[in-house]
């Protein structure tokens, strides 16, 4: 399988839900998990691509069958802290920005001597938009990174598979041993 060049599939999971059908609470649930890795599975069949998407162990992450170009790779459960990039720090980083422009708001309003704003939730919403889209890609390579999740470590783990491949030749060369499959 490919790697991916870009972490757009990230990006992309952020805004799938505004083209559909608001769900109760808004969050995200087996059937949108669901709509919403198909999608991306014919997407990335049509582009004859491969990937691996990493997902939590939880109710809203279900096995799904016949999926043609997306692996699902399912972490093992109480392992999220340590293993998910999200848990490492991108949304650590997209509060910062959002607490920031919240205080930025009041600290604007007492300056020009006006009353405390009172936030609608449709502010809030706008705020927390523009505060996930002020998150670099940088951060969120860092982050898989810190995860143990990178090119390097993918290749890493290539080149550990070859070095097998080729201690495996050299033994039945050798006749020390039968072939491993």
């Amino acid at each position: 399988m490919e790697s991916l060049q870009s972490l757009d599939v990230l990006r992309a999971s952020k805004t799938y839900h505004a083209g559909t059908v608001a769900k109760k609470k808004s969050w995200m649930d087996s059937s949108l998990f669901e709509e919403w890795v198909q999608d991306l599975d014919r997407k990335f069949e049509v582009e004859k691509r491969k990937i691996v998407l990493i997902v939590g162990n939880c109710p809203a992450h279900p096995q799904i069958e016949n999926l043609r170009a997306v692996n699902l790779i399912f972490l093992p459960p109480n392992t999220t802290c340590q293993t998910q990039p999200m848990d490492q720090g991108v949304i650590r980083s997209t509060k910062a920005y959002y607490r920031k422009m919240v205080v930025q708001k009041y600290i604007d309003a007492i300056d020009r001597k006006k009353s405390i704003p009172k936030l609608t939730v449709l502010d809030e919403m706008d705020l927390l938009v523009t505060a996930w889209d002020r998150v670099s890609t940088e951060t969120i390579k860092n982050c898989f990174k810190k995860a143990g999740i990178s090119r390097e470590t993918q290749e890493n783990a290539i080149n550990a598979e070859k070095r097998r491949d080729m201690i495996n030749v050299f033994f039945v060369t050798m006749g020390l041993c039968q072939p491993i499959s």
